[in-house]
């Protein structure tokens, strides 16, 4: 299975940059990627079941791994010591406003508290 081990070090952290503060949401464009790449290996038609294809495969969707990421990355905000630090008072800034009511869609921390 080197088709995957090439997907997953070359092309997945291209596609996940940055999804640490997208937040816990789906992204169809990321999962098309993955079923076209799935799809093109296993030589099977473009109609064929995305969920069939990716079983197939032994490929889970891309949105668990967005899902652990933003986990582990306000896991590691909460586990942070230093309050002088921008991340920490950014992470303060925006729970104290979503406290106030204030909501921002666009905000992993919506997903935590």
């Amino acid at each position: 299975m080197y088709f995957f081990k090439i997907f997953d070090t070359k092309i997945c952290p291209q596609l996940l940059y940055g999804s640490e503060i997208w937040g816990a949401d789906r992204y169809d464009d990321l999962e098309r990627v993955q079923i076209y790449a799935c799809k093109r290996f296993m030589c099977s038609k473009q109609n064929a079941s995305n969920a069939a294809v990716l079983g197939d495969c032994a490929r889970h969707s891309l949105y668990v791994r967005t899902c652990i990421s933003c986990i582990k990355y306000w896991l590691k905000i909460c586990k942070m010591i230093d309050l002088l630090r921008n991340v920490i008072l950014c992470y303060l800034k925006m729970t104290q406003m979503r406290r106030q009511g204030v909501d921002n869609p666009n905000c992993f921390i919506r997903f935590f508290y």
